[in-house]
Parts: structure tokens; C-alpha cells; sequence
């Protein structure tokens, strides 16, 4: 199993509009492919606005890379979320579940 982690930092009045654009639009994707397992979301408040991290839990590399595209160490970030955010990574990490 491979942990796909990643965060954002998010503009204060987004906070509700981002998790409906998480669970409707991200997650129900990756819902749809082989080898997804689960999401979580979690949030803390920061001095510049809520830090969410996204943690999608995965069976293989190939099923990310189905959900990610080739390169899946870049983060993917439509443009409609990145108006909701302050700042984001740039870059996806992975961790293997042991």
C-alpha cells in the first residue's frame, strides 16, 4: 500500500467550498479507478489560513500513476482549487504503508 500525502494552505472564507470540491470532484475520481483505498482530509489552523493535508491511501505506484498521470511526484492542482488557496506543494510525497 502507498500513502499519497500533500498540502495546502487555504484562504479562510474556503475552508467549506474546498472540501466540497475534495469529496465531489477529487475523491469521486478516485473513487472510479483500481487500487484506490481511501481519503482522509485534515486541517489546522495556521497564522495564513487553514493547512489542510490530503492523504489518499493507494494499492500500487500504477494506481496512482492512473489516477496522477506519469509524473506522479506533481502535485495536481486545477486552477478552480488553486483560487482557494494561499499556497500548495508543488510536489506529491509517498510513503509506503508497512
Amino acid at each position: 500500500m502507498i500513502s499519497r500525502q500533500w498540502k495546502c494552505i487555504l484562504k479562510e472564507d474556503a475552508h467549506d467550498q474546498y472540501i466540497h470540491f475534495l469529496n465531489e470532484v477529487v475523491f469521486k475520481n478516485a473513487r472510479s479507478l483500481p487500487g484506490f483505498v481511501h481519503a482522509d482530509i485534515l486541517k489546522r489552523r495556521t497564522t495564513d489560513g487553514f493547512e489542510f493535508l490530503v492523504i489518499t491511501l493507494w494499492e500500487t505506484l500504477e494506481s496512482i500513476e492512473a489516477f496522477a498521470g506519469k509524473d506522479i511526484s506533481k502535485a495536481m492542482v486545477p486552477e478552480e482549487a488553486q483560487r482557494m488557496m494561499v499556497s500548495f506543494d508543488k510536489i506529491v510525497k509517498h510513503y509506503e504503508v508497512l
